[in-house]
């Protein structure tokens, strides 16, 4: 025994395992080499073992530590039950979401095409034009020979709720005036509206996933509660308001 920290005993074998792992070439005689090398070992091993005491030295560490040390488990644990499990149980998925499929409709829905014309003038024409059913591809080929600006459309399924200018207008087919944004005068043709549905589940995937994953922590909650049953003692408590 070279030395004794607390009731850790530091041997020559271990002085020798530490020359191996940090031997380097050196000038030093081989007297003054040792001696470096073992006040490196020695300052090594109470620092080791400092940190090996510090939850007992140090109360409020080993809160710390204790407090890091659950965390990192119940993230594991969340994770292997909830987060990881929804997005690999896609049968268990689809199952929740055709459940609750009421949770996930469509609202009112309408397939339209807003056109954004640069003046008054203009959009009377593209009007004319869409007004004779003229497609939304050969009006900005006629429109925007020289200015591809001239007329820009929003060709889309616009849901009820979700635009301020066609929440403006009453929803059913037909050509609407918008009136003017940014200088800009802008007309939508309601092509169909569309009644509320379900949304597909490919559609949705990204809510429907937080959804399943709410239902299975607290599922994950509720076996807990039966495992490991909470009991309350009532005149303890009172005691402490009085």
């Amino acid at each position: 025994v070279l030395f004794s920290i607390g009731k850790n005993k530091y041997k020559d074998a271990d002085f020798f395992t530490y020359l191996k792992s940090n031997q380097s070439r050196t000038n030093k005689d081989l007297d003054r080499a040792v001696n470096d090398y073992y006040t490196a070992f020695v300052k090594q091993s109470n620092l080791k073992y400092e940190e090996s005491i510090l939850e007992t030295k140090y109360e409020d560490f080993k809160y710390i530590m204790q407090e890091y040390k659950d965390g990192i488990l119940l993230f594991e644990l969340t994770d292997k039950e909830v987060w990881s499990k929804a997005v690999a149980d896609t049968l268990g998925l689809e199952a929740f979401y055709k459940k609750n499929e009421a949770d996930y409709m469509w609202k009112e829905r309408a397939d339209a095409v807003v056109y954004s014309c640069k003046d008054a003038k203009t959009a009377r024409k593209v009007k004319a034009l869409a007004k004779k059913g003229v497609s939304t591809a050969t009006i900005l080929t006629k429109c925007n020979a020289k200015d591809a600006l001239t007329v820009t459309v929003e060709n889309k399924v616009f849901e009820k709720g979700n635009n301020a200018l066609l929440d403006s207008i009453a929803w059913s087919t037909g050509i609407y005036d918008l009136g003017e944004e940014n200088e800009r005068v802008k007309f939508v043709e309601i092509k169909e509206i569309k009644t509320p549905t379900a949304k597909p589940l490919s559609e949705n995937m990204g809510q429907a996933t937080s959804d399943y994953q709410t239902f299975l922590e607290q599922q994950w909650i509720e076996k807990l509660k039966q495992k490991y049953p909470v009991r309350t003692y009532p005149v303890n408590i009172k005691r402490l308001y009085n």
